[in-house]
């Protein structure tokens, strides 16, 4: 029975292959931005600009 709700548990060996994948894929990106120590400091600054209300979130950007 589908409901038009997504069960994680029910994938299928496929998409749980593929879930697995795509997991791996934004580890590997979290690991190199990680190693990227001007990348780092970049992210922080941002996020501290969000925090004190100088920046804005992206989602408020692209519902523009």
């Amino acid at each position: 029975m589908n409901n038009g709700t997504h069960d994680p548990f029910n994938v299928g060996r496929k998409g749980i292959v593929e879930e697995g994948d795509s997991l791996m894929e934004e580890l590997l990106e979290t690991l190199e931005v990680m190693q990227d120590e001007e990348l780092v400091n970049d992210l922080k600054e941002s996020l501290k600009g969000v925090e004190e209300g100088r920046l804005g979130r992206l989602t408020s950007f692209f519902r523009s």
